[in-house]
């Protein structure tokens, strides 16, 4: 029933909510503006993130906080 805008990012080596498992929850949003992003090197990332890089690594405030607010000004 989701239907607003949703950015959903998973990280490549985060072991607690795999990449897998991630889509399968952003395959089931609703919304027609929805982007999915896997943060890891082979998709263009310094490091393959983990669960608690995703806030707090040492890459997350120049690497994907940049995302996020490019995201939110849409």
């Amino acid at each position: 029933e989701i239907t607003t805008p949703t950015l959903v990012v998973a990280g490549r080596a985060d072991r607690i909510a795999p990449v897998d498992r991630v889509y399968t929850t952003y395959s089931a949003i609703g919304s027609e503006e929805k982007e999915f992003m896997i943060l890891g090197v082979s998709t263009g990332f310094s490091v393959d993130y983990g669960h608690l890089d995703l806030t707090t690594g040492d890459h997350t405030s120049s690497e994907l906080y940049p995302i996020i607010e490019e995201w939110l000004s849409r």
